[in-house]
Parts: structure tokens; sequence; C-alpha cells
């Protein structure tokens, strides 16, 4: 979308060119919204976090929503704080002994997640359920 769009707007004038960008950002901001949520960990995550901030789709539509707003902003007058805001943020992560990301064990004491290792090698450790 980025290089088509670019290479459309560079031939045309600035007014004609920020009715553009402000077009193409407000419908891809529409489309995002009306995506399906994610499935897995990812989609219960995007669910819950959403309930308080932008996540997933709707960070997706708000980053364009800005972009419609501020077609053609020079670079030096944009700070994260538009986006994000001046409030104070933190970032947390939790990495088990061995520098892997952490995993969730279930009632049964199996793990909750896959490992890297796994998922690089193969071994997803998923099975397919099939109808009887």
């Amino acid at each position: 979308m980025a290089t088509a769009l670019w290479e459309k707007i560079a031939k045309d004038s600035e007014a004609s060119a920020k009715r553009s960008l402000e077009r193409v950002h407000s419908a891809f901001a529409n489309e995002v919204l009306r995506r399906k949520v994610r499935d897995g960990l990812v989609g219960q995550e995007e669910q819950f976090f959403g309930q308080v901030k932008e996540v997933g789709n709707k960070r997706a539509a708000a980053d364009h929503k800005f972009s419609a707003q501020h077609p053609l902003m020079p670079a030096d007058q944009f700070t994260t704080a538009m986006l994000a805001g001046n409030a104070k943020s933190a970032f947390v992560s939790q990495v088990s002994g061995n520098g892997m990301p952490a995993t969730a064990t279930s009632s049964s004491g199996s793990s909750g997640m896959t490992s890297i290792q796994d998922l690089l090698s193969g071994k997803s450790g998923v099975t397919k359920k099939t109808k009887n």
C-alpha cells in the first residue's frame, strides 16, 4: 500500500496528495476495524488489554486515523506523545532462567505454551482434533 500510494501522490499537488492520504488512511482504518479478532492467545490478550487501551486492530486503526488527520506532516513536527501521550509507561517482561520466555503451566502440569526451540524445529506440540 505505502509504495503505490507514495508513487501516486509524488506526482500530485500538495493539496491533492493530502486529500488522497486522508481518504486512503481513513478507509484503511475502517477496514482494520472490520477485521475479525485474532484467534488464540494473541486474540485473547488483545480483547483483554483492549478494554483499557488501544491494541491490535484498534491500535492500527488509531494510527491510520492519525495519519489521515495529519497528512504530509513534517517529521520535525511529529512527536511520539501525539500518538502515545505524555504519561509514564512501563514495559514488563518475564523470562525463565535460560533466557527463554517463561511458559505458563496448566493444572495438569504440562506447558501451556510452545517453546521457541520447538516452533523452530517444527515440534509445536499442537495436535489436530478430528471428528468422530
